[in-house]
């Protein structure tokens, strides 16, 4: 059957549409749809990972607030431990002396009961009173009450006095031969030692009271090998 020049353009026609309908349906279509979903896949992916890292960072900066906040606990607790901690007191007081080339002649320490009684601290806040005999130059003193007001636990300098007492003239020496009577020379004068007594009144604090999940890292005296005392006398 012989087609005529319009059925055949026709029929290029439907069997181009054919092609196009095919091409589209089953390539251009599932090929498309695919793309999609992969870019959906991974914006989603992409806002999964953006919301993890910012969850980072919210972790980090609370891990450094705890951080900061346990070091500033550790800082307070030095200034005022959970504890009297005594044996710690008196072995600060006595390396300060020893650094400064100052005589500890006397060292009491006054019980954290008595010494709050009648004073407007808090419940858990207690006080120990500490009265010192100390004997030094003037500097070497000022150096001492220097290193009390910088050290690292509270202390609480509630009075100081310094009393000089100048050591008395030597007296003279009789000198004579035998027999004869003996005459007075002076004496040569000792050295005046140039020393000034001091007394002082301390007040440090410890506070009984303790935050849950905090932990302060204090340093101890350790007692000496074969010795029960720590200072070891």
């Amino acid at each position: 059957m012989k087609m005529s020049l319009r059925e055949k353009i026709m029929l290029l026609g439907l069997f181009i549409v054919a092609i196009v309908y095919l091409f589209y349906t089953y390539l251009y279509a599932p090929v498309t749809a695919e793309i999609n979903t992969v870019y959906t896949e991974n914006q989603t992916m992409k806002n999964e990972l953006e919301l993890y890292k910012n969850n980072m960072k919210s972790n980090s900066g609370i891990d450094k607030q705890w951080e900061q906040l346990q070091k500033d606990y550790n800082e307070l607790a030095v200034k005022v431990p959970d504890e009297s901690m005594l044996p710690e007191v008196l072995s600060f007081l006595d390396q300060i002396a020893a650094e400064c080339h100052v005589k500890a002649e006397n060292i009491s320490l006054q019980p954290a009961a008595a010494a709050a009684a009648g004073t407007d601290v808090e419940a858990s806040l207690q006080q120990v009173k500490i009265q010192l005999s100390l004997r030094g130059s003037y500097f070497d003193l000022l150096s001492y009450l220097l290193k009390i007001e910088k050290a690292p636990r509270l202390y609480r300098i509630e009075n100081a006095q310094m009393i000089y007492s100048p050591a008395p003239a030597a007296a003279p020496v009789s000198v004579g031969a035998e027999g004869e009577e003996a005459s007075a020379v002076p004496a040569i004068p000792a050295p005046v030692i140039n020393e000034i007594a001091m007394s002082l009144n301390l007040t440090t604090f410890y506070d009984n009271f303790s935050l849950p999940g905090f932990k302060a890292e204090l340093e101890k005296v350790q007692p000496g090998a074969g010795k029960d005392n720590p200072f070891g006398i």
